[in-house]
């Protein structure tokens, strides 16, 4: 997909989240509850003198879905917030019998509040992870965690968006019956693309188990409303049980390949611990119903999982992080940390100003203040940004352009093999490094390398197939496997990643070999830039070399015919030279 088609699905997973992110902070601010909690289809917790408790509904007490209209039915399965003063009819079954219960929501209390927050907030987070990983990545990897993370958004936007509804549940519940498979994905493809045979069989068992969680999804979305009583039954202890199943399977999955592939451990170390944050998230905590201070430490463990998401993709350099962390993530946070600055404040404000008619305007002059402030940041959070996240990177990038520079503004050809690869090496911390120049027969010889051992290739023939390649390309390009280089090293961190050609005056003079990151990370394409200006330095560098000594040449061939004509001059001009002549003619006059 191009950079243009991935920044569109970013805009339309901006739009789809900023729907039920706004949803969300309208719970947070309306919300309602009543007072019960169900696990499986029965009643688990049920607050004293609660609107549950007053309609006689008690824990243990079963509902029957079939029975149940579409907001009981999510109400119940999925836990959904309710509205201020909302009726919801649950029926319960007794015996063989069902009693429909009617329910009016009441006021969230403050904790209650706090706890909807962070909801919104982890689905503010969710919606941000998943425009980013699209738009940075491109890949399977990206845009199976995007797929899990608009799954992740527990929201409910029935009876707000009046003819949406349906279209809009019906996406909402298909995205979330593809979460878990999303997670499995992004845990068989993440730092390798490259399916194993295991993994390919892996990844179709799960496509396979998630078939039922779409029928189900599809039914209650969209069957069971147009076709009453006609969904597709489905067993509600599967429909519980699949996503900590998923979820276990993911963990199990990066534990083996950490196991079992040394070389992608630090890439996929830091996804351990957010699987395991997940899956206790994921399980059912009926305690969590009867304090809603453990509640709101409940529903804000994807807060966690998150963090440690965006920390392994940081450390890893899984996507090109710099710009879309930069700009993007940096700009939709900030408007996000203002939406909710507003919500906070139309909360707290809300009930304590409304009847002085104070609380509109404040809620405007502090929107006009945070869009000021916002304006403010704007030329200053780049190198915020730069100097938190990416100082390493910046580091590198301020080192290797003076090296740049020198090479420029130099003429000593010596310069240039530590400038490719020992300054390079070290800026980027890289495994190995090597260059390799022309020589006058048109064989490339090793005359630098960093990681390489003695006994890797030494000299490569101009018509080996890699040099063929390398000729035809007039940019950096990343070695695969037909652009294998025999007898380079082997080992996973020190084998060649990225090859860049080294042009003067239009044909291939060099070219320089890198490797990953000595900690297991691949390079992101802003370092393989850098490499490539680096390598343009260097063309320039061979360019004013050759010239330099051309210039030598010149000069010492100006030398050698001024001194050959000034021995000529002297030659024709010498009087030794010709009184012999006169002498030697009047000899000859005599004799004759």
């Amino acid at each position: 997909m191009s950079h243009r088609a991935r920044w569109v699905v970013a805009a339309l997973i901006l739009v789809y989240g900023g729907i039920l992110t706004a949803s969300d902070l309208d719970f947070a601010g309306r919300g309602g509850t009543v007072g019960a909690t169900f696990v499986n289809g029965t009643v688990a917790g049920v607050l004293p003198g609660s609107p549950a408790d007053r309609a006689g509904i008690r824990v243990g007490d079963r509902a029957n879905l079939q029975a149940a209209d579409l907001r009981a039915r999510m109400f119940i399965t999925r836990d959904i917030f309710m509205f201020q003063g909302e009726r919801l009819t649950v029926p319960i079954l007794s015996g063989t019998r069902t009693t429909d219960r009617s329910i009016v929501a009441m006021a969230t209390p403050p904790l209650g509040r706090a706890e909807l927050l962070t909801v919104a907030l982890v689905s503010i987070a969710y919606v941000l992870l998943a425009a980013w990983v699209v738009v940075g990545s491109g890949t399977i990897t990206g845009y199976a965690l995007a797929v899990f993370c608009l799954a992740g958004l527990q929201t409910s936007v029935m009876d707000a968006f009046g003819p949406l509804t349906l279209p809009l549940c019906t996406l909402i519940f298909l995205i979330g019956a593809a979460g878990p498979l999303g997670l499995v994905t992004f845990a068989l493809h993440a730092s390798d693309d490259h399916l194993s045979r295991g993994r390919t069989v892996l990844q179709i068992l799960a496509v396979i188990a998630t078939i039922p969680l779409l029928a189900a999804a599809l039914s209650e979305a969209l069957i069971s409303v147009v076709f009453p009583g006609h969904g597709i039954p489905v067993d509600q202890r599967y429909m519980t049980a699949a996503p900590p199943a998923f979820v276990f399977a993911a963990l199990a999955i990066l534990l083996v390949r950490y196991v079992r592939n040394p070389a992608v451990r630090v890439r996929i170390a830091w996804l351990i611990p957010a699987m395991v944050v997940l899956l206790v998230f994921t399980f059912p905590q009926p305690a969590y119903a009867s304090s809603l201070v453990l509640g709101i430490f409940f529903n804000g463990l994807p807060l966690l999982a998150i963090l440690c998401l965006v920390y392994a993709i940081l450390k890893s350099h899984l996507i090109d992080v710099r710009f879309v962390v930069s700009r993007a993530v940096v700009y939709g946070s900030l408007t996000s940390a203002a939406l909710a600055l507003i919500a906070l404040l139309d909360w707290a404000l809300g009930g304590v100003l409304a009847s002085s008619q104070l609380a509109l305007p404040i809620e405007a002059l502090t929107a006009i203040g945070i869009g000021f402030w916002l304006n403010a940041l704007h030329g200053r959070v780049e190198n915020l940004v730069e100097s938190l996240l990416f100082r390493t990177r910046r580091h590198a990038e301020q080192r290797l352009a003076r090296v740049s520079r020198g090479l420029e503004r130099g003429d000593d050809p010596a310069l240039i093999p530590v400038a490719v690869v020992t300054e390079a090496a070290a800026a980027l911390e890289l495994a190995s490094a090597a260059l390799f120049t022309r020589a006058a027969d048109g064989t490339f010889s090793r005359v630098a390398a960093y990681g390489w051992d003695d006994d890797h290739i030494r000299l490569l023939e101009p018509n080996e197939p890699f040099v063929l390649q390398v000729s035809g390309a007039d940019a950096p390009f990343r070695l695969e496997g037909s652009s294998h280089i025999p007898g380079a090293p082997e080992e996973e961190l020190a084998k060649p990643r990225i090859a860049v050609p080294i042009r003067s005056h239009g044909a291939l003079t060099a070219f320089a070999l890198y490797g990953s990151h000595a900690n297991g990370a691949d390079l992101d394409p802003a370092e393989t830039q850098l490499l490539a200006d680096l390598g343009d330095a260097a063309s320039y560098a061979f360019d004013r070399a050759e010239a330099t000594r051309l210039r030598d040449v010149v000069a010492e061939l100006r030398a050698a015919l001024a001194a050959a004509g000034s021995a000529y001059a002297g030659a024709e001009m010498s009087p030794s030279l010709r009184s012999r002549s006169g002498s030697g003619g009047a000899t000859a006059a005599g004799a004759t």
